[in-house]
């Protein structure tokens, strides 16, 4: 199925906590590695990037520019959210 995705639809980027899902590397344009439920050796290991906290709020700077953080953070609904995910 990722394979299958237009060009107009990248970049990808796939978030997953488990050995088969380290199989998307290569096919993504960013594997991120998550731990926050349970750690997993070999993905921390494999992972093109790598986070283990119960908050997905470190995936923003993963996947967003400093642009786009800026201007989320500028939105009262979501500034102390990048505000977490920059600390």
């Amino acid at each position: 199925m990722l394979r299958a995705l237009p060009g107009s639809h990248r970049p990808v980027v796939f978030v997953g906590d488990g050995v088969t899902d380290l199989e998307t590397q290569g096919t993504v344009d960013l594997f991120v590695g998550y731990g926050g439920v349970v750690e997993r050796a070999r993905v921390a290991a494999e992972a093109e990037r790598y986070f283990a906290t119960r908050s997905m709020a470190p995936l923003l700077p993963i996947v967003l520019t400093e642009a786009e953080l800026a201007r989320l953070a500028a939105e009262p609904l979501f500034g102390d959210l990048v505000r977490r995910c920059r600390s």
